[in-house]
């Protein structure tokens, strides 16, 4: 630091605690703390990895991997994974810092990582070891604009995946899954966005004569660069457009398109030459894995022989995906019964993760029945940071993970226990292990869906009448209903306050309605034919009459206009909106902590387990003397 006085008459600074000098005296300060050494020095917790509970005994560098008591076996995954890449042309190896600056790169040199972890089953068992080479592409090492420029790439919508699922069932469509191996290397670098990468740690290369340090030349795209997955996709969706739709005048003429409503989603078809039948197919690709359906095995034969050629695919197994178990059963014939998504391998290690904190009595509801735990609950700082280091965040992770895919039942408690994620305390730490317990009793049960389920889409909506948090809002929930499974459900807080049940359950019904569109849309663009209007069941009279009937009253002409939406599409004919009981509606259990005996009424028939939706159905036909429903 130096005065501006003394920088201006070229006079030395004289840095003392008495100087007049706003800087030279905030100068002061700091040089003298940084000199002090009186107080402790601080200690960097070390970040807890991501990934299965299995993670944490994972090597966290080369050094560690091949002291550890298997080095072979990493010695073996580290040299296929940089063959693998440098027999793709993503590597040029041995290069000096003049080869770097010839090649036109004048950025700084980015280092080059190798991530080592293990692969498990669908059973929890260990298949093999696995290291992938990624750039450290954070902020400290690659600047937007420097190294990179766009990001975005799209993701499969969550719901996407039990679409496919219900298709497979009510069509008796054959199930496939592919990944795409080392996908992100397929596709090209712009010569303008080449890095100059080092070797990681425990690999590093010296020029044999000079002993100067050798740099690799990243030539493709790679993991780690923030703009890795965006570049995939771009080359993945082009391929696929590209490569699947053939002239008219061939013997196999493809069509592929895009989907707007989810644009990981690929409506496929194949006319082949002398056939009568036209052949159909969907995939849905999450980055580089791709589950599929299709009308026979030709097609997804034929499909995966054509993108063999464009990439390397593996076949993989349709019945586990991302942590996900897809269990078919089928009859005699060999055709689809049933499908039942479980979580059996994840959820046994995330149990195990917290064995030690474990409540020793086994839980009887999603979610502890009647508990009063919200965003406004009062926690002292120490209650917090104890809850924070003790692992809440990741906690909360696991079951979030757990409760999108398998325990639909839980969306409640889940979107509690989230609103209070950046302060936890006691209350909430124990709410959380007793879901966890909840979820470690059902982790054989699953969600299913059934082949003789509900072939027309149904809804139920449901909002609760008292507010949560103080500043007047309240929770809402749906369930879209199909082949007698829970397609779409969510739990959600209102976003404006409601001054009567007929409010919030009005502005709950906006929410399933907002939810159908984008369903009716996306199966309109992959040609499956639905029923309309779809009935939407809500316990609410005045809130359903509003949708149909011009009912202005002073007790509801302060409703917002935006959620009048809902005259609009019962008007277009899209939805229909039909009274049930609450002891029927099974979206009741998105509202508020039910009690056991609620659960074990309303869970049956939302999971899968029960009498069916058409059941369902005519129970509430039976009790509606007020409606009569479409037959």
């Amino acid at each position: 630091c130096r005065d501006i006085r003394g920088q201006q008459q070229h006079v030395p600074m004289i840095l003392t605690p008495q100087s007049n000098s706003f800087e030279v005296a905030r100068a002061y300060t700091t040089l003298a703390q940084r000199q002090s050494h009186t107080g402790p020095k601080k200690k960097f917790k070390q970040r807890k990895k991501r990934g299965p509970p299995q993670a944490k005994n994972w090597p966290n560098s080369v050094k560690q991997a091949l002291n550890g008591d298997k080095p072979e076996a990493w010695k073996k995954a580290i040299a296929t994974e940089m063959d693998k890449l440098t027999d793709r042309g993503v590597f040029l190896h041995d290069q000096t810092a003049s080869d770097i600056l010839a090649h036109g790169i004048t950025t700084k040199v980015v280092p080059l990582g190798l991530y080592l972890t293990e692969k498990y089953d669908e059973n929890g068992d260990l298949e093999r070891e696995k290291a992938r080479a990624a750039i450290k592409g954070h902020s400290g090492n690659m600047q937007k604009g420097i190294h990179y420029f766009e990001t975005y790439a799209a993701t499969p919508q969550p719901e996407t995946a039990r679409i496919l699922v219900c298709l497979a069932l009510r069509n008796n469509w054959k199930r496939r899954a592919w990944d795409v191996e080392l996908a992100y290397a397929w596709a090209d670098l712009p010569v303008n966005e080449r890095l100059a990468l080092s070797y990681t740690k425990g690999c590093e290369r010296t020029h044999p004569e000079t002993g100067e340090p050798l740099y690799i030349i990243l030539l493709k795209n790679l993991y780690g660069d923030p703009a890795a997955g965006r570049r995939w996709s771009i080359h993945r969706d082009g391929k696929l457009l590209s490569e699947f739709n053939t002239d008219k005048d061939q013997t196999e003429v493809w069509t592929c398109i895009r989907t707007i409503m989810d644009p990981c989603l690929f409506y496929i078809t194949l006319r082949i030459q002398g056939h009568e039948a036209v052949y159909h197919m969907l995939t849905s690709i999450h980055t580089d894995d791709l589950d599929a359906i299709g009308s026979n095995d030709l097609i997804l034969d034929k499909f995966h022989s054509k993108a063999n050629d464009i990439w390397t695919l593996k076949r993989a197994n349709p019945g586990f995906m991302l942590g996900i178990e897809k269990i078919p059963e089928y009859d005699s014939d060999n055709n689809l019964i049933s499908i039942t998504l479980k979580m059996t391998a994840f959820v046994r290690g995330a149990v195990d993760a917290f064995k030690e904190h474990m409540p020793a009595k086994a839980s009887t509801a999603p979610y502890p029945p009647k508990d009063t735990l919200t965003k406004d609950t009062v926690v002292p700082e120490p209650e917090i940071k104890e809850y924070l280091d003790k692992g809440y965040p990741r906690l909360i992770g696991m079951l979030l993970w757990a409760v999108r895919h398998g325990f639909d039942e839980c969306k409640y408690g889940m979107a509690i226990l989230c609103s209070v994620a950046s302060k936890p305390g006691k209350h909430a730490w124990r709410n959380a292990m007793y879901m966890l317990s909840w979820i470690d009793v059902n982790v054989n049960r699953g969600i299913r869906f059934n082949k003789n389920g509900n072939r027309d889409i149904i809804s139920f909506t449901d909002a609760s009448e008292k507010a949560l948090l103080l500043k007047g809002l309240a929770m809402a929930g749906y369930a879209i209903m199909w082949m007698d499974g829970p397609l779409i459900t969510s739990s959600y807080r209102l976003k404006h306050v409601g001054l009567s049940s007929e409010h919030n359950e009005y502005m709950a019904i906006t929410a399933a309605a907002n939810k159908l569109v984008w369903l009716i849309q996306l199966l309109q663009e992959i040609c499956v034919d639905h029923q309309l209007p779809i009935e939407l069941y809500g316990d609410n009279v005045q809130a359903n009459r509003l949708c149909s009937e011009n009912i202005i009253t002073p007790g509801n002409q302060y409703i917002a206009q935006y959620y009048h939406f809902n005259k609009e599409k019962v008007a277009e004919g899209l939805m229909i909106i039909i009274w049930v009981d609450t002891t029927l509606n099974i979206a009741d259990i998105y509202t508020k902590p039910l009690t056991r005996a609620q659960c074990e009424a309303l869970m049956p028939d939302l999971l899968g387990y029960g009498e069916g939706i058409t059941a369902l159905r005519e129970k509430i036909r039976l009790m509606n003397t007020t409606f009569k429903l479409p037959k």
